[in-house]
C-alpha cells in the first residue's frame, strides 16, 4: 500500500524519508489515507494500451502498467544470449531483473537505474521514417534478435536491448522460472499463482481478438503495433522526465536539478 496522507497531510510526493520523519512526528491518534494495491486483473496489459486511441490516456495506462511491471526478453549486448526480465518503474527509478539464478534472494536480481538518466529510446526505423531512431545494435544483430519487436533503452551509463515477446515465447520462458521458484514453494502459493496467471492470460486473449476483429490487422502487424505503442509511451516518459531537469532558481536563473522531481505527473484516475 501506498500512503496518501497523514492526518490529513497529503504525503504522496514526498520523499520516503520526510514521509518517515512526518510518522515520528505526528500526533496521536494516527489516522492514515492508504492507496490500496492494484490486482494483477486490474493492471491495463499491452492489449488494453492497443484499445485506447486519447493519447494522454494511454500514457497514464502505460505508467500504471510500468509501476506493476511488464514481461520482456532483455538481450545481453555483449553476447548472443537473452532472458526475461520484468521492468518496473517507481517515483524516481526504473528496475529491471537480471537473469534468475534459483541460488540469489530476490533482491539480489534486480538492478535500479535511476530514471533522471534516461536519454532516448532508438528503434527500427519503420516505427518513424521522418526522424529516425534507428539502434545500431539491433541492426547488427539481426540473425540474433527479432528486430521488429525489439527497441533499445538508452541511458547515461548503459543501454537495455528490450523485446516485446508473443505470448506464447513469454510463457515458455516464464514456465521455466516457475518451476524452479516452485520446488522451494509452498503449495498454496504455487497454485495460486497458476490461479492468477490463467486469469490473465484468458483476458488478454479476450481483449486482443477484440481489437484483432476491430483494426482489421494481421497478427504480425498487431504485434508490431504493440510494440510501436511502447516505444512511443516509453519516449513520453523519458519527455516528461527531461522537462523537469531544468528549473528556475529564486534568483531567475535556469539550473539543471541534480535529482529527479519526486513524483512525476499525477496520474487521472
Amino acid at each position: 500500500s501506498k500512503i496518501l496522507s497523514i492526518n490529513s497531510y497529503p504525503v504522496a510526493a514526498l520523499t520516503y524519508e520526510q514521509v518517515k520523519q512526518r510518522l515520528e512526528s505526528a500526533s496521536w491518534p494516527l489516522v492514515l489515507e492508504l492507496e490500496k494495491p492494484m490486482k494483477a486483473e486490474q493492471v491495463p496489459s499491452v492489449d488494453a494500451l492497443f484499445a485506447i486511441k486519447e493519447k494522454q490516456l494511454q500514457y497514464n495506462a502505460f505508467k500504471i502498467l510500468l509501476a506493476n511491471g511488464i514481461q520482456l526478453i532483455k538481450h545481453n549486448s555483449k553476447y548472443s544470449s537473452h532472458h526475461l526480465t520484468t521492468i518496473r518503474i517507481t517515483d524516481k527509478d526504473i528496475f529491471y531483473q537480471s537473469k534468475y539464478d534459483p541460488q540469489k534472494r530476490e533482491n539480489e536480481l534486480w538492478h535500479r537505474l535511476s530514471l533522471f538518466n534516461l536519454k532516448y529510446v532508438l528503434a527500427p526505423n519503420r516505427r518513424n521514417n521522418k526522424e529516425p531512431h534507428e539502434s545500431e545494435t539491433i541492426q547488427s544483430r539481426k540473425r540474433k534478435i527479432n528486430a521488429n519487436y525489439s527497441f533499445e533503452l538508452v541511458a547515461e551509463d548503459r543501454s537495455l536491448i528490450l523485446e516485446y515477446p508473443h505470448e506464447s515465447l513469454r510463457l515458455k520462458l516464464q514456465t521455466i522460472i516457475d518451476k524452479h521458484k516452485n520446488d522451494n514453494a509452498k503449495e498454496d502459493a504455487v497454485v495460486n499463482r497458476k490461479i492468477s496467471n490463467e486469469k490473465n492470460i484468458a483476458m488478454m486473449k479476450k481483449i486482443k481478438a477484440k481489437n484483432l476483429v476491430d483494426s482489421g490487422l494481421s497478427d504480425e502487424e498487431y504485434h508490431m503495433k504493440k510494440v510501436d505503442i511502447l516505444v512511443e509511451n516509453f519516449r513520453a516518459l523519458i519527455y516528461e522526465i527531461k522537462s523537469s531537469q531544468i528549473y528556475v532558481d529564486k534568483d531567475g536563473l535556469p539550473l539543471k536539478r541534480v535529482t529527479a522531481k519526486s513524483t512525476l505527473r499525477k496520474l487521472v484516475n
